[in-house]
């Protein structure tokens, strides 16, 4: 049994890791999106992307928006430094991450990653 000041170990994410490459402004992020969810949330990994559920329709973008705000608040940045470079009317998607280095951000998504196979 752990005290009370023991961490839980962490650990390593061992399963597939989402297609991120380098870009000269920042990363850039393969993502999956699934409109019309019941629930806002980072699901895993789908052929190589990151997959993404979201409760808004695609009309209008409204699915578009949220998918970015999901995906700045995994990886701790602001909003305004993602960018769909690819695939706004479709549901595989290329975001670009302004800023933010393809080590980091890999290091980031396995994490949240390693999180959801607890």
């Amino acid at each position: 049994m752990r005290g009370e000041n023991e961490r839980r170990p962490v650990k390593k994410y061992t399963g597939p890791l989402p297609d991120i490459r380098s870009s000269g402004d920042g990363s850039l992020i393969r993502i999956r999106v699934q409109p019309r969810s019941s629930k806002n949330a980072i699901v895993g990994v789908h052929a190589s992307a990151v997959k993404i559920k979201v409760t808004p329709p695609p009309e209008g973008g409204r699915a578009n928006v949220a998918c970015l705000k999901l995906l700045a608040g995994a990886l701790s940045i602001p909003r305004s430094s993602l960018e769909i470079i690819r695939g706004g009317r479709e549901r595989d998607k290329v975001v670009l991450a302004a800023g933010l280095s393809t080590g980091e951000a890999r290091m980031k998504l396995a994490r949240l990653l390693s999180r959801l196979r607890d």
